[in-house]
């Protein structure tokens, strides 16, 4: 079975904030690969965490830059720490990640969306914590023809489609897997079979 990321949506997930518009990622299903290279800060740690949160229900360590230190997650089924700061407060104001998956033998796509509601009682993100969100997951099934179904169990069904245990092997941090090379040539090869090298080199010329 081959699954392809044919969309993703992230609304008031870290700088993804809905005032500067819809923060679509979209048409990347002809792509077997995709790679991410910005400047530190520009939201990829930030977009990785919202797959694996929108796929696993988890989210991840981030590290700002390569070479910097990790920010560690103590509780990996809280985004709380991931939500937009500034849009934490507003009650007119969505915290969600949904995507769209095609599955390549089915001809089948995938809707899931993960919902975040906040309290009322949290004025800022200072007050925000895991107790005072709620968390809901929605997934459809859409065959060819449109025709829409949703599995019994929403959390189990994606569970079975990407078990947290594997998706580390799915969704990479280049950076941080090459921060971990100390030998400087296998770093070299390691950033080149990602392309980052060549990318690097882009970024000089241009």
């Amino acid at each position: 079975m081959t699954i392809k990321f044919k969309k993703i949506t992230l609304t008031n997930w870290g700088p993804y904030r809905k005032e500067f518009g819809e923060n679509h990622f979209e048409e990347l299903e002809d792509a077997d690969y995709i790679f991410l290279n910005a400047t530190p800060g520009d939201g990829k740690s930030m977009l990785r965490n919202g797959l694996t949160y929108l796929l696993c229900g988890e989210v991840k360590d981030i590290r700002k830059e390569p070479g910097s230190k990790v920010k560690k997650v103590t509780d990996r089924k809280d985004p709380s720490p991931f939500l937009s700061k500034q849009a934490v407060g507003n009650p007119d104001h969505e915290f969600y990640v949904e995507g769209y998956f095609l599955n390549d033998e089915t001809d089948q796509t995938y809707r899931i969306r993960r919902e975040i509601k906040v309290s009322p009682n949290v004025r800022t993100a200072d007050d925000l914590s895991r107790d005072k969100i709620e968390t809901k997951v929605l997934v459809e099934i859409i065959d060819k023809r449109g025709t829409k179904t949703s599995p019994q169990d929403n959390e189990a069904w994606l569970n079975n489609l990407m078990p947290p245990s594997l998706v580390d092997y799915y969704i990479i941090s280049g950076s941080g897997i090459a921060d971990k090379i100390s030998n400087s040539n296998l770093r070299e090869d390691f950033e080149d079979i990602l392309g980052l090298g060549q990318m690097g080199y882009f970024e000089k010329t241009l």
